[in-house]
């Protein structure tokens, strides 16, 4: 999981040796073409917060939520997400935590709440939150270095301008929903069109996530004036060390046979020991670009390792599969 927080400014966070830093771990991953995102708030907007109980604060502010023991998705999140990935967007979270600042908890507290909350919206192994990305500043905080003004502070929009340069994010056909008019100002100040920073809740347009996905969903469809659904295809290496040696070449030659037989590619990837493509096409032609782009790599690959990366499978491709 990645986890991205702001950099305090000010001569008091020359050194922080002793705040825990995020790490990026992440496996392997080229990208073909920059990706649309959806920026989604995290708290009462993928989980529940508001109505948690008294003893999820602890000692800390209400509603400040650092212990990942009372992470619980909303009704429809996990499915929200899914129909999102499957359409093509990566998902990112941004989040307000300035419970930090006020002491509620620290950035620990915020890792292991992100990380269940990456837990839960996992699904047959498979991730769907690309990245968190995370303010812990507040200007009338208590605790240094984070008491202080930040531009990643929601309404600023630095969260969404560092994602959309470290994730790739084409921000043109980016989304952004959120509880709050922050998070709208966030997106908008981020590069988002305003129509596309969505606000949920009750008494909004789109009462939750699940009904901004299904908005996101339609809107991106008919603004390509696609008929055809979409279709995940993947092909599994035997040695994922040689497919990532030559992911490049993959993805080249995927983008290839794509222009060649008029597939449009959503999105296409390497990581985890397998190449993922996201089609927008039947079943049928996501099966024969993906047996075409197999014998093509291990033609290649035959003639450079001596051998081929994927294994060869006479008929239907049993690891193409299919997610309209």
């Amino acid at each position: 999981m990645l986890t991205r927080y702001c950099a305090p400014p000010g001569p008091s966070c020359t050194n922080l040796g002793s705040i825990p830093r995020p790490v990026r771990a992440r496996s392997v991953c080229y990208r073909v073409l920059m990706r649309p995102s959806v920026f989604i708030d995290r708290d009462d907007t993928l989980n529940v917060n508001t109505d948690l109980p008294d003893q999820a604060w602890g000692t800390g502010r209400r509603g400040d939520l650092l212990n990942p023991a009372f992470v619980q998705l909303l009704p429809g999140a996990l499915e929200a997400c899914v129909r999102l990935r499957a359409a093509g967007f990566t998902l990112v979270v941004y989040t307000n935590q300035s419970g930090v600042a006020f002491g509620s908890g620290t950035l620990r507290d915020v890792d292991a709440t992100n990380a269940r909350l990456d837990e839960l919206l996992t699904v047959d192994g498979e991730r769907l939150i690309e990245a968190f990305y995370s303010s812990p500043c507040h200007p009338e905080g208590t605790c240094e270095p984070f008491n202080c003004a930040h531009d990643w502070r929601k309404p600023g929009a630095g969260m969404i301008v560092a994602a959309a340069a470290e994730l790739e994010v084409d921000i043109e056909r980016s989304w952004s929903v959120g509880d709050h008019t922050r998070d709208c100002q966030a997106g908008i100040a981020g590069g988002i069109a305003p129509q596309r920073a969505l606000k949920i809740g009750p008494q909004d347009a789109f009462a939750d996530l699940g009904e901004a996905a299904d908005f996101i969903v339609r809107s991106s469809e008919q603004a390509s004036g696609r008929g055809a659904p979409t279709t995940i295809v993947r092909l599994r290496a035997e040695n994922a060390a040689l497919l990532d040696e030559a992911a490049e070449t993959v993805l080249s030659s995927g983008r290839a046979i794509a222009e060649r037989t008029g597939v449009r590619v959503v999105r296409m990837e390497v990581r985890g020991g397998q190449v993922e493509a996201v089609l927008e096409t039947h079943k049928l032609a996501a099966v024969g670009f993906a047996g075409e782009l197999r014998r093509a790599v291990n033609r290649w690959a035959a003639a450079r390792f001596g051998r081929g990366i994927f294994a060869e499978e006479p008929g239907k491709n049993p690891n193409a599969d299919d997610d309209a």
